[in-house]
């Protein structure tokens, strides 16, 4: 039933190994500007103008293209955005007409208060997909049997204001919607200051399609409600499980006692160790499958579909001060096969909280002061969608880490530019590989 699936990674590496280089392809003005014109034409017929008419002097397709551009250079403010594009307006004068000059750092921060999230996130979404589409058919890669994505909530935290006073205004909370399959942000939903993402992560599940894919998540996120959801849109899940479900998680851990453990640690069905050598420090991840009886009565059948329980024991070992750390997690699946593939899908959810690090690290979303929500939440959109582009770029320029891409746009600009729009075109990819298989 379950086949190991081929996330971003694996993708790009089987890219990496199949493309010429860079210099070898072809990266001609008429690519980028079709490129370019792709991404005004999505944008023009998907995302509504909300100003008046008679008042806009800059058209909406130029201010949410120099903002993307822009923060594909470093910009990480409404500022930055304005600096970055009056430093390059001869550049974006060859892709855009300009005829009002460059927007100041206000329009930017107005407009982007008005525009819809939503619109604003579709564009994006639909604009990164396609050139990761374009790319596996360029190359012939197939589509993975089975699908995973990963919800998980982050918190901005230089959104609040005049904590613990009358007047607070909380941090930005928003729930992400994840894809490990291409590394891109499917869903952003910023939450209500008087809720929590558990309503809204069953919301935006209630309306994807989730055949052959499966959902994993953390504890708060493991309800009832959550996991039938997922069940009835045809879907696999896996969530953990923490003192939230304080008799669940105990009667879990009742079923892998000694004997149990013991009894099953040679059956590569139900027991799998993977060992990971990194930072400074070694990892042993053990891995244990116990299927599970839903009779009706039981503890476990007012759980949909639920069929297994997994157990993760974790020692970490640093090879400096050989100090030694272990823990134990529980999760609960309706996936069936051998419990390598449950654990594959445990170990792909950090590659969320791999993403939320970036937005901190890289783009200083914690830094983040805009206190206009929507104005915040299209700014982190634009963030979200350019750190996927680095990541698709990141093989193509044969380079160990995301920060050497980013370094790529920070010293040669235009030259990067170039790069990742070429990489968006299907066509000059399989020129490329055409006449590098022919040399």
């Amino acid at each position: 039933m379950w086949v190991e699936m081929e996330n971003y990674q694996d993708l790009f590496v089987r890219i990496a190994q199949a493309l010429p280089t860079m210099e070898e392809l072809t990266t001609g003005t008429k690519v980028r500007r079709k490129v370019i014109d792709r991404f005004v034409y999505i944008i023009r017929t998907t995302v509504d103008d909300p100003r008046q008419a008679g008042k806009v002097e800059y058209p909406l397709y130029e201010i949410i293209v120099l903002a993307f551009f822009a923060i594909l250079g470093g910009a990480d403010t409404f500022s930055a955005v304005a600096a970055c594009c009056k430093y390059k307006e001869k550049f974006f004068r060859k892709f855009l007409p300009l005829d009002h000059g460059m927007p100041s750092h206000d329009t930017f921060n107005r407009v982007f208060s008005l525009i819809d999230m939503d619109q604003l996130e579709a564009v994006l979404v639909f604009f990164v997909s396609q050139s990761f589409q374009k790319l596996r058919k360029a190359l012939k890669i197939p589509e993975p049997s089975l699908k995973q994505i990963c919800v998980d909530g982050k918190v901005s935290r230089g959104s609040g204001r005049y904590a613990d006073t009358s007047a607070e205004i909380k941090d930005i909370q928003t729930l992400h919607v994840y894809s490990t399959e291409d590394g891109i942000c499917l869903y952003s939903r910023q939450i209500d200051e008087k809720t929590n993402e558990i309503p809204t992560a069953q919301a935006i599940l209630s309306t994807m399609d989730l055949k052959d894919t499966i959902v994993s998540f953390d504890a708060m996120n493991t309800q009832i409600e959550t996991l039938r959801t997922i069940v009835s849109r045809k879907g696999y899940y896996i969530g953990g499980l923490k003192g939230n479900h304080k008799t669940m998680l105990q009667e879990c851990a009742f079923c892998f006692d000694e004997d149990y453990l013991q009894k099953v640690k040679n059956d590569p069905r139900l027991s799998y160790r993977y060992t990971e050598k990194a930072h400074n420090q070694i990892e042993s991840m053990d891995f244990t499958l116990a299927k599970v009886n839903s009779a009706e009565g039981s503890l476990f059948a007012t759980w949909p579909d639920l069929k297994s329980i997994i157990r993760y024991d974790k020692r970490t070992e640093d090879l400096v001060s050989h100090k030694e750390t272990k823990e134990v997690r529980y999760y609960l699946s309706n996936l069936t096969g051998k419990v390598s593939e449950a654990a594959m899908a445990i170990r792909q959810h950090w590659q969320v909280e791999s993403f939320h690090w970036f937005l901190d690290v890289m783009f200083n979303d914690d830094a983040n002061l805009t206190v206009n929500r929507r104005a915040s939440g299209n700014m982190s959109l634009m963030k979200k969608m350019v750190l996927s582009l680095y990541r698709m770029m990141k093989p193509m320029e044969r380079v160990k880490s995301i920060s050497e891409i980013r370094r790529l746009f920070y010293w040669g600009y235009d030259e990067g530019i170039k790069r990742l729009l070429a990489n968006c075109d299907a066509k000059t990819i399989t020129s490329a590989m055409e006449g590098y298989r022919n040399t």
